[in-house]
């Protein structure tokens, strides 16, 4: 077998686990995020990215100086002015 095969399959397999991850005996509703990349990232360096799938990282989990907001209004986001 391939290893892109091998690898799909386990990715697949590990997807089709989390579907499955239910609790009745919780009061709160737990959320939970899972989060699939197509490709493996390079770096988690802003200034070394160079590649689609890091950049895609990067922006869920970096906030910039600004942000947008509703109707594109520009809002600080670790900029205090």
């Amino acid at each position: 077998m391939k290893k892109s095969a091998i690898i799909t399959l386990a990715l697949s397999a590990s997807l089709l686990s989390a579907c499955s991850n239910t609790s009745a005996s919780s009061s709160k509703t737990k959320q939970v995020l899972n989060w699939f990349s197509a490709g493996e990232i390079s770096t988690m360096d802003p200034a070394l990215n160079n590649d689609g799938y890091g950049g895609e990282q990067l922006d869920a989990t970096m906030e910039g100086l600004v942000r947008l907001g509703n109707n594109s209004k520009i809002l600080p986001g670790i900029a205090k002015s």
